[in-house]
């Protein structure tokens, strides 16, 4: 779960180099044509090599006919499933939102060309992969609970943005750092999210349902902030829109409170302990 979390970050990566790339030399409407080519390909090897992987079934007590629906409302209920779904929505008007509008952002305030642009958002991403090592190693290493680790970077989230909607005229070294540190820490928490939370309901057989659920949750979010940001941007400015970051920024951290003293505070051995 781990290593697959890491792929989106890798993936970023290079569609900011090989996109962008694209877009300089050759305009940006072939730059569509870079990720046409390569989900071609992903498919063709997804058809031929994915029916020889196999792996162990997950213990589940559901009926052949699925879960009734009266069933699962419970169970969300009862696992405290909802503040997970919040927290990932709001996570996901974060990530998903300034994913997309970054480079807009900054060629808006900086009159930046389309190679700086690139070259900036192209590093994020390493950053990114940085900070999410950074998270597991606190989990391992010190405090063996993921939903400190998610509180713990919910609070870094709060002084890089602080910084960019305060000082809407800094420098743009700072800015861009400013910017890593606050995508840096809500890549970690989204990660956390997706890859240890749901390892807590293995018992009642819906780790995969939980999973899929927490990633549903966090495009929720992303459907969410992608038209509101950029009609909210005419109105309020980017400036206006990094002090509503700060809102979203400061609301997730009730429901990833709530999570952690209403779930319980066990360790890795048993990680939740629904």
């Amino acid at each position: 779960m781990s290593l697959m979390a890491v792929s989106p970050i890798l993936g970023h990566f290079l569609a900011y180099i090989l996109a962008g790339q694209t877009a300089v030399f050759f305009g940006w409407q072939n730059a569509f044509l870079v990720p046409g080519f390569i989900l071609v390909a992903a498919a063709g090897l997804w058809f031929w090599k994915m029916p020889a992987v196999t792996g162990h079934s997950e213990k589940t007590n559901v009926p052949k006919n699925g879960v009734l629906k009266n069933e699962l409302f419970q169970f969300i209920i009862q696992s405290k499933l909802y503040l997970m779904l919040l927290l990932g929505i709001l996570v996901g008007i974060i990530k998903e939102g300034l994913t997309l509008w970054g480079p807009v952002i900054f060629i808006e305030l900086y009159s930046l060309d389309m190679e700086r642009i690139v070259f900036i958002m192209s590093l994020m991403p390493l950053i990114n992969l940085l900070f999410v090592l950074l998270g597991g190693l606190l989990i391992r290493k010190y405090f063996k609970n993921e939903k400190y680790t998610i509180l713990l970077f919910l609070f870094l989230t709060l002084l890089p943005v602080l910084l960019i909607w305060k000082t809407p005229d800094m420098v743009l070294i700072l800015a861009v750092f400013s910017f890593y540190g606050l995508m840096a820490a809500i890549y970690t928490v989204n990660n956390q999210m997706l890859t240890f939370l749901p390892i807590g309901f293995r018992e009642n057989g819906k780790v995969s349902a939980a999973a899929g659920t927490l990633d549903c949750s966090v495009y929720m979010g992303a459907v969410i902030a992608g038209p509101l940001i950029g009609t909210a941007s005419d109105r309020f400015g980017w400036n206006g829109i990094f002090g509503g970051i700060m809102c979203v920024c400061a609301l997730a951290l009730i429901p990833a409170f709530l999570l952690l003293f209403l779930t319980g505070r066990k360790n890795l051995k048993n990680p939740v302990g629904f």
